[in-house]
């Protein structure tokens, strides 16, 4: 969906998927990615944040590279926000 540009639609169905099951990591990353190549990094924040929140102390086998990857994007996010304020 977002692929084809039609961010909108993917962030609907982001948000529809979280809604049905709150607890879904993959979910939360994809959300976080699309507010991230779509210029709203607070937001991607945020959605990491509550992921963060949610994430249970031992994650399954399967779940681990996911919230890895978050881990990663909210330092990269947090890096590049930060360069921003500091030049400006």
């Amino acid at each position: 969906m977002a692929e084809k540009g039609n961010f909108s639609r993917a962030e609907e169905l982001f948000k529809k998927s979280l809604n049905l099951k709150p607890v879904h990591p993959h979910s939360y990353f994809g959300l976080a990615l699309l507010y991230r190549v779509t210029g709203h990094p607070e937001e991607s924040l945020k959605v990491l944040e509550r992921l963060f929140i949610l994430m249970p102390k031992t994650p399954g086998i399967k779940s681990t590279q996911i919230y890895t990857e978050a881990r990663n994007l909210y330092s990269e996010i947090k890096a590049e926000t930060e360069s921003k304020t500091s030049t400006h």
